[in-house]
């Protein structure tokens, strides 16, 4: 929507001759205004979608002061209030203002998305590089409890480890996997209900692939 109403009101800056414009005023139309959103469009189906969310908070934040400044505030040939009359007086006007209501709606957006988006990692990284970071005896001892299902009993079997160092590999990434699914819920002792962690696809496959071979 944004883009299509800048479209627009570029094409009325053309159609009212308002293309002089200083070069470091052009620079940041292309830069902040144009360029800018499209990154942080981009950033928010990724991984990177808090880093979109802040940088659309400051493109969308930054045009908004200077769309306010030069379409309403300092007189100028950028100025609603000066247009001569013509053809595309009116749409710059209508245009200079959705953008600015526009840019406001995108500022509470992204900072909405921000604050709401749960930080994928903690401060001692992510799962993945937390499992990667654990000797390989740890690690094993991690998957074979939360994603093939094996008993304590079996793990320990399996890997030999002290119960004490499994207990505490495997409490703690537990929390990282409930942080990284809002639906699994840790509880103070490092369990994750039985029932929630279930409902994980990989464990239902597990489950009945167990079942079937027995």
């Amino acid at each position: 929507m944004s883009a299509a109403v800048n479209v627009v009101h570029t094409a009325s800056h053309a159609g009212q001759h308002i293309m002089s414009l200083p070069l470091w005023q052009l620079a940041f139309i292309a830069l902040v205004i144009f360029a800018t959103p499209v990154v942080a469009a981009v950033l928010l189906w990724t991984r990177y979608r808090v880093t979109g969310a802040w940088l659309l908070v400051a493109s969308m934040a930054g045009s908004l002061v200077f769309g306010l400044l030069y379409h309403f505030l300092v007189p100028g040939s950028d100025n609603v209030f000066a247009q001569p009359p013509g053809t595309w007086r009116s749409a710059f006007a209508i245009t200079a203002v959705l953008l600015s209501l526009l840019q406001a709606t995108g500022v509470v957006v992204g900072l909405r998305v921000a604050r709401g988006t749960p930080e994928a990692t903690t401060e001692e990284g992510s799962l993945e590089e937390y499992v990667a970071r654990l000797d390989s005896s740890l690690s094993t001892a991690f998957l074979l409890r939360e994603v093939f299902g094996h008993d304590h009993a079996e793990v320990t079997s399996l890997v030999g480890e002290s119960e004490a160092a499994r207990h505490q590999v495997v409490r703690r990434a537990k929390w990282f996997v409930a942080a990284r699914r809002p639906g699994l819920r840790a509880r103070p002792s490092g369990r994750i209900n039985r029932n929630e962690r279930h409902e994980n696809p990989r464990h239902r496959r597990y489950r009945g692939t167990r079942q079937q071979g027995s």
